[in-house]
């Protein structure tokens, strides 16, 4: 009675909807899941849906909250992370993680072919903690510093992860994030001049 109306009336009037994340499998049945599913492919065929929707019934694979990818992924799979320890917003949660703590993240799961997707929690006047936008900027400064793609990147083209850091692919070209400073690291496999 709540949830099929909510989710006809975002799919019919907001224009296309690219993505539902449902995160209900817990108590769901697999009959209310089909429903749900049905519809939402009914009234958007291109809007994919997350796997937390439960009953095998996703069109991607979902890890669980803030879980590592523990090797690369042939199917579609996000990992779900926090920037502190709630979901939503909590006054008195200043655990916030560090810039380098989630692009570490960020980069293990874009070198595993696997999306990272992280929750901003907003305050209740609808704004985001000034902790999470510096944690943000300071995020999109190194990416613009180091000229980093990850959008349309590709993961690690290596059968290894590396001790020193992540590998990613972008075009026809090798990204390589190295953790700290190194006197060298090294690569094998390459068929062309670094």
């Amino acid at each position: 009675a709540k949830a099929l109306p909510q989710i006809r009336e975002l799919l019919t009037e907001y224009g296309p909807v690219f993505l539902l994340w449902f995160d209900c499998p817990i108590q769901i049945t697999q009959a209310q899941a089909e429903e749900l599913r049905n519809m939402v492919h009914e009234l958007q065929a291109d809007c994919l849906i997350s796997n937390r929707i439960g009953h095998n019934l996703g069109d991607f694979g979902s890890l669980g909250d803030n879980q590592s990818p523990a090797g690369h992924s042939s199917i579609p799979l996000e990992s779900a992370n926090t920037m502190n320890h709630t979901w939503g917003y909590k006054k008195d949660d200043h655990c916030w993680a560090g810039a380098d703590k989630i692009l570490n993240a960020l980069l293990s799961c874009n070198e595993k072919n696997v999306n990272y997707l992280l929750n901003l929690g907003p305050r209740p006047d609808g704004k985001l903690p000034e902790a999470s936008i510096d944690l943000l900027k300071e995020i999109g400064e190194w990416r613009k510093k180091n000229d980093v793609a990850i959008q349309g990147s590709k993961a690690n083209p290596f059968p290894q992860s590396f001790p020193w850091g992540h590998c990613t692919v972008k075009g026809c070209r090798l990204q390589f994030f190295v953790n700290g400073k190194k006197q060298d690291i090294k690569i094998s496999g390459l068929r062309t001049p670094v």
